[in-house]
């Protein structure tokens, strides 16, 4: 009903946990600010998708979505984050994690 993600950084240790009842739900981001993200799984049932609104630093709006997906072997997950802000500007960054 959940996936906890441990983080450890140059800020230290934070847990995030994402609820799959579609629902939003306050967690935290790897830089400790407070998120809202709603989770669900996408049609394939391998793809987790978390998206919420982004606040910058300087008060620009947006959008932030992940996209978690396992490998039909299960040995490599993908995370792909895309941040969309409302003016217009996005950015899009794909981590790959193979099981040793």
């Amino acid at each position: 009903d959940k996936l906890v993600v441990v983080f450890d950084n140059i800020l230290g240790r934070i847990t995030q946990e994402l609820h799959f009842d579609g629902r939003p739900h306050v967690t935290h981001n790897p830089a400790r600010q407070e998120v809202t993200f709603t989770t669900n799984w996408a049609d394939d049932h391998r793809t987790l998708i978390s998206s919420g609104p982004l606040v910058d630093d300087d008060g620009a709006t947006g959008t932030m979505s992940e996209r978690r997906t396992l490998s039909a072997d299960g040995r490599t997950m993908y995370i792909r984050v895309q941040v969309t802000m409302d003016s217009g500007t996005a950015a899009t960054v794909e981590r790959v994690f193979q099981k040793q």
